[in-house]
Order: C-alpha cells, then structure tokens, then sequence
C-alpha cells in the first residue's frame, strides 16, 4: 500500500511495457508478489532504481540500476 501511495503522491508511473520485457533482469523482485498482485507494477516502480524520459505523460524506462 505504501508503495503506491508514494508513486501517486510523486505522479510516478510504471512503465509497464519495460518491467514486463525486463522483469527477470530487475535487481529487485520479489517471489511472493506476482504480476496478478493489484500492486506488482508500483512495487516494481518504487524498488528498482531506474532512468526514464516521459512522453505524453508517461514515464518510460530507459535503463535500471542496481
């Protein structure tokens, strides 16, 4: 809950596309939270370190750090 309450009140977004291509090379995941969790996506958002570029209003994942 609290990750999503952070990632609403910072207007952050997950980039979807890229965390769904990418989610096996995270540095964070977490084996009891699956992507039909109603938070995966904010948890993914809020615990990966990641630079992005917003188009249109959407946050794009260009690269992750660990």
């Amino acid at each position: 809950e609290a990750a999503t309450i952070l990632c609403r009140v910072l207007n952050h977004n997950a980039d979807i596309s890229y965390i769904a291509v990418n989610a096996t090379k995270l540095p964070h995941t977490f084996g009891d939270v699956t992507r039909a969790h109603w938070a995966y996506w904010n948890i993914m958002e809020a615990t990966n370190s990641h630079a992005y570029s917003v188009t249109d209003g959407a946050e794009r994942w260009t690269a992750t750090a660990e």
